[in-house]
């Protein structure tokens, strides 16, 4: 039996299989309601039918997916706004789960497979095992759960990542496709219109890529940039005319020129640098990390070229992390966190897989026993208090606030997310007759 040929036909079905549990399971933790203040502003600016570009509470930098995926949650026949658009934030999570099956997948064939090998398929079955144990590990990891359950663009951006991931691995298996440049390319230049903080991510690479082709005469080399550009221009008109920061020369210019990386470095100090180690072991757990350090040691030894875009990737967004803020917003469930947390299950397959190799008939329970460690500590982050939302918080804070006031009056709400609040309220009916006060946060050009 062809080990390699049945593992692409299976393959597929896997990753559906996984993704539609998945979806089942983040289904079940979405909050009926509201649950955070700080989202009331995406679910009032999607009811008023404004831009989130450069205007928001800053919780949610994808403004431009949020905006359009809102949109669409506006049509659905179910249940409260709020509730729609983490109903869209889980199913897009699912989708970002079966696209991390399928890179692990590819990156097991890539590793522990000779293209014409042959094989019992006995002989691999720890290997999904390992994959799906790592994906799960990283999907249950508190800031990845919290977003795959809120409200909020954040998974589409990931699930971009991990298709710009896939469509790498691809390459490398398959040097003379055009499909997989052609598409890791257009998803680069998808990524750098909509969110230029992850485009630092995804452009370098695209570039190395671009010129290892071109090295090697390549004809998919002379139809990269043309891709490129035709990704970049899907939503640059929505940028442009919702005045987001790719509006002007000089919004390009600094996206092009890794400005929002080169930002983050600027912010860095050892302070900084302590609160984001720590807060990464906080969430992806002891046993996690010393298997992705393991996992990055067996990507170096055997795939260079895989292992140098994992440190980018893991560096730039240890940056990104680094520099975003307050050790209190490094431990909540900010994106750039999420990103590493994601991107960290390559290496973390890779580790799960390098030891399980290494223990011959014993492999297959090597590898539950390495999955089940790695999945504790994120499993356990958090309580019960994942599974049980109570959504029912912010409508009760709202409405004690606004319990003793007279009618018609005006109200000073005292911060912005109280003031979305209150307008979130009025787009529900309560109290239509008052007025918050509250000045719109400064468009960043």
């Amino acid at each position: 039996m062809d080990v390699v040929a049945a593992g692409r036909v299976e393959a597929p079905r896997l990753a559906v299989r996984v993704a539609a549990c998945s979806l089942s399971v983040f289904f079940a933790a979405v909050p009926l309601g509201l649950l955070h203040l700080g989202h009331a502003g995406l679910v009032c600016t999607v009811v008023a039918g404004n831009s989130l570009c450069g205007w928001g509470t800053g919780a949610e930098p994808f403004d431009a997916w949020t905006y359009l995926l809102g949109r669409l949650a506006l049509v659905m026949p179910l249940s409260d706004l709020a509730t729609r658009l983490g109903l869209i934030s889980a199913g897009l999570a699912a989708v970002g789960v079966g696209l991390w099956i399928r890179v692990g997948l590819e990156l097991a064939q890539l590793l522990y497979r000779k293209p014409l090998a042959r094989g019992v398929a006995n002989d691999k079955v720890h290997e999904p095992i390992a994959i799906v144990g790592a994906v799960s590990a990283v999907a249950m990891a508190a800031p990845l759960f919290s977003l795959s359950t809120s409200p909020g663009g954040g998974n589409a951006m990931l699930c971009l990542v991990a298709a710009w991931t896939w469509s790498a691995l691809v390459l490398l298996r398959e040097p003379l496709g055009f499909r997989a440049p052609l598409s890791l390319a257009a998803i680069a230049g998808l990524v750098a219109a909509t969110t230029p903080t992850i485009g630092s991510l995804l452009l370098p690479p695209t570039i190395l890529i671009w010129a290892w082709g071109v090295r090697r005469q390549a004809r998919w080399a002379l139809l990269m940039p043309l891709s490129l550009v035709i990704g970049s221009t899907v939503l640059v008109a929505f940028a442009a005319h919702r005045q987001g920061s790719l509006s002007t020369f000089e919004g390009w210019w600094h996206t092009l020129t890794l400005g929002p990386l080169r930002d983050a470095m600027d912010r860095v100090d050892a302070r900084a640098w302590w609160s984001a180690a720590t807060a990464l072991a906080d969430h992806v757990g002891v046993v996690g990390g010393l298997l992705v350090v393991v996992g990055f040691a067996s990507l170096a030894l055997a795939r260079p070229g895989v292992a140098a875009f994992v440190l980018y990737t893991l560096w730039a967004t240890m940056m990104l992390v680094a520099g975003s803020g307050s050790p209190d917003q490094l431990k909540s469930d900010g994106w750039a966190l999420c990103a590493w947390i994601s991107i960290a299950a390559v290496p973390l397959a890779a580790g799960i897989l390098h030891f399980a190799s290494k223990l011959g008939r014993a492999k297959l329970p090597a590898t539950i026993a390495l999955v089940v460690m790695a999945i504790v500590a994120p499993l356990l982050s958090g309580g019960l208090s994942r599974w049980h939302p109570d959504g029912r918080m912010s409508l009760r804070l709202l409405t004690r606030a606004q319990w003793n006031l007279a009618p018609r009056s005006e109200v000073d709400p005292g911060s912005v997310p109280m003031s979305m609040a209150f307008k979130y309220g009025n787009a529900l009916g309560l109290r239509p007759d008052l007025r918050a006060r509250s000045s719109k946060p400064a468009v960043t050009r």
